[in-house]
């Protein structure tokens, strides 16, 4: 299993987080703001359609093979990425 860990910076537009692989990935995002928050999902995600992640809030997602994971902020905003590929 690999493993890489990065900063992104969310924007007000979708930002990608994590690209699409050929294996499986398990995800992990933390919201590294304190009040801000921050909303994951696919390439279409918006502050409407995202799952929220409060401020210092974490989450981890499976993703499947050609899946890749999106984030987006009212405000811009950082975010720890840790990725796992599985296989």
């Amino acid at each position: 299993m690999t493993m890489t860990t990065t900063q992104v910076s969310v924007t007000t537009t979708a930002t990608l987080l994590c690209a699409a692989n050929s294996m499986s990935q398990r995800v992990t995002v933390h919201n590294n703001e304190n009040s801000q928050q921050v909303f994951i999902g696919d390439s279409g995600v918006t502050t409407s359609t995202g799952i929220h992640l409060d401020g210092k809030q974490e989450r981890q997602i499976t993703l499947n093979p050609g899946e890749g994971l999106w984030g987006v902020s009212a405000n811009t905003n950082s975010v720890g990425v840790m990725i796992q590929k599985m296989g």
